[in-house]
């Protein structure tokens, strides 16, 4: 066997390795890392947006990821995508493309979640006049 039959061998195996997961996967382990008390914010932050620098995003994820994490605790919960529940996405604005789901305690909406490419881009909506908008991660 060549180096180059071995090369290719080896890229073949890693990709096969790598987990391909879904928006849904996404947000799933997000939320069960968040539901996990010994976890800390900082650490769920590191796992779930690596690539996030800025000091103030990271203060302002955080905090908001503690508000989630404090009305979820010890409830039952639900995660929906705007095709199941589209009638709880009524008032949410987003022009661009992503899977968007909501995470629901007790028959209320907590948050909205935007995932793109793979990737958490936002984990809250900001209300303008009655209409809620992403509170876009952008350090991603």
């Amino acid at each position: 066997m060549n180096l180059k039959s071995i090369l290719f061998s080896l890229v073949v195996i890693l990709n096969s390795c790598t987990p391909n997961y879904t928006s849904r996967d996404r947000i799933t382990m997000f939320v069960i890392d968040l539901r996990k008390s010994d976890k800390t914010i900082e650490s769920i932050i590191e796992t779930h947006f690596p690539q996030m620098k800025k000091e103030e995003n990271l203060r302002v994820t955080g905090l908001i990821m503690e508000s989630i994490r404090n009305q979820m605790m010890g409830k039952d919960y639900s995660i929906y995508s705007k095709e199941e529940k589209p009638d709880l996405f009524k008032d949410v604005i987003h022009d661009s493309t992503g899977d968007q789901f909501v995470l629901v305690v007790r028959n209320n909406p907590i948050t909205y979640f935007l995932v793109t490419e793979s990737q958490i881009k936002a984990i809250s909506t900001l209300n303008k006049s009655g209409k809620k908008t992403y509170l876009l991660i952008s350090d991603y």
